[in-house]
């Protein structure tokens, strides 16, 4: 799945492409943010977990879904959470697997809106 569509993310002198439909995972750190693709590229970005969130939720975005306060998710890639083991697990292009410490309530709530009755 190769996106086409960019979001334009500029801060002081620097201008950030960014392609949602690609995004695996994006983590807070501090006031950045690491956002890393499903190809396996990562990268730091200048800005907030709350910016970004903002950002892709204005443009509808629903499928990056914002996980607690560390992590914005793009939830075609999940493919195992578990709230006994606080880990949700997203698959990237190449087959790599990255397991993400998600608290218990968030994950606990992402599992019933999913649930097939």
């Amino acid at each position: 799945m190769v996106s086409t569509e960019k979001v334009n993310i500029t801060s002081y002198d620097e201008i950030y492409l960014i392609a949602p439909g690609d995004i695996l995972f994006v983590r807070s750190d501090d006031h950045y943010c690491q956002i890393t693709y499903h190809s396996g590229l990562s990268f730091m970005l200048p800005q907030g977990l709350g910016q970004i969130d903002e950002t892709f939720q204005s443009l509808g975005f629903d499928f990056l879904r914002r996980f607690g306060r560390r992590y914005i998710i793009n939830v075609n890639h999940i493919v195992y959470a578990s709230t006994t083991k606080q880990v949700l697990v997203l698959g990237d292009a190449s087959g790599k697997r990255y397991n993400l410490k998600i608290s218990k309530p968030v994950l606990r709530e992402f599992i019933e809106q999913n649930r097939i009755s």
